[in-house]
């Protein structure tokens, strides 16, 4: 056999060889992109921030940190702000990682829900001029777990690794609680009744029970009863606020009772609340008598029960610029009905007899 043609048939066989690979040849690989398990959040840039802007289903609200450090609810009446709700919000966000990319077509991403839920973090003030430190668009929850996210200003959207529902109701993120006082921190308190003279409890160390101030012979405090009392009252939270003038919350404070508690270091928190009593009043349509077909004469109007108003607190914190005084004087505050009705009736309800046969107290004095 001769040489050539059988090299010319070697070298015809290799470049068909190769055109049959390339064009038979799977595709390269996509590169993946970088952000793919990395953190959804970059924790340096929101630990600057200065405040967070919430947006969702057409509301918004804002939280500020001041030059105190402390941050307030720039969307409801300056309060502050529900620090363990935000520092949730925070760690849900730095502590998710995104999953996977998803798509950059407009027309896919569309399908994810991106309809304006976002959160933004700042550093300036003020947000009028000043482009976030960081702001994420969340959008619908996948149907294995996880949210849709887009960097704000971005067409690619991820698939991140955590649930989250935003709350855009500007009470919600304002810190409800109204009593800067704990139970150890209270050396007395007293109770005023509708139809009896105040009562006082007092006690000189924090591991000592409270007694009636002044001791009253024969008497001893209930000591569930009056834990029960402290318990409630140091733990009380706004439910509501309402404009100062609402009727129910100016005709509250004719019927209203007031606890008094006095810390050790002589701090006076007094809160005083009450509400408006249910009433019988006649019915609009119906105020002229009405004949009575049998009995000739007439029956008198028909009437319907009012259901007893909100209960509305006031409270005056000693310490002139404790956050309760500042709400006071913007808002009439509305505390729950179990706080109100479960106050002491009279004296007796914190009050027990002291057995006649109970031994007094044995001396520690040795003769």
């Amino acid at each position: 056999m001769k040489l050539k043609p059988l090299v010319i048939t070697v070298a015809v066989l290799l470049v068909l060889a190769g055109i049959t690979w390339i064009a038979t040849r799977p595709p390269a690989p996509v590169t993946a992109d970088a952000r793919v398990g990395k953190a959804l959040a970059p924790t340096e840039k929101i630990a600057r921030a200065a405040r967070v802007v919430i947006t969702d289903n057409g509301k918004k609200i804002e939280l500020a940190r001041g030059a105190d450090q402390t941050w307030r609810n720039a969307s409801y009446y300056d309060l502050p702000v529900d620090f363990p709700k935000l520092t949730r919000l925070v760690s849900d966000l730095t502590g998710a990682k995104i999953e996977r990319f998803v798509s950059a077509d407009p027309e896919r991403v569309k399908r994810l829900d991106f309809n304006g839920a976002q959160i933004a973090f700042h550093a300036a003030d003020s947000i009028a001029d000043a482009a976030p430190l960081y702001s994420i668009d969340i959008g619908r929850t996948a149907d294995n777990g996880g949210r849709f996210v887009r960097h704000t200003g971005e067409t690619k959207a991820y698939l991140a690794s955590f649930n989250l529902w935003l709350d855009t109701e500007p009470k919600n993120w304002a810190d409800s609680a109204l009593v800067p006082l704990k139970t150890a921190d209270i050396a007395k308190v007293e109770f005023t009744f509708p139809d009896a003279p105040p009562l006082a409890f007092a006690r000189k160390e924090k591991t000592e029970p409270f007694a009636p101030d002044p001791a009253r012979e024969g008497w001893k405090t209930k000591t569930s009863a009056l834990d029960n009392q402290l318990n409630t009252l140091t733990t009380l939270r706004f439910r509501d606020t309402v404009d100062l003038g609402t009727p129910d919350a100016a005709e509250a404070k004719k019927y209203a009772r007031t606890v008094t508690l006095t810390a050790f270091d002589n701090r006076a928190v007094t809160i005083t609340m009450g509400r408006r009593p249910a009433k019988t009043v006649p019915k609009p349509a119906a105020q002229e008598p009405k004949p009575d077909a049998a009995t000739g004469g007439t029956t008198g109007p028909e009437t319907e029960t009012i259901p007893a108003g909100a209960v509305y607190i006031q409270i005056t914190d000693a310490k002139s610029d404790s956050p309760v005084n500042a709400l006071m004087q913007k808002r009439a505050v509305e505390t729950y009905d179990h706080v109100f009705t479960g106050l002491p009736a009279a004296p007796g309800d914190l009050l027990e007899k002291i057995p006649e046969d109970t031994p007094p107290p044995t001396s520690d004095k040795k003769e």
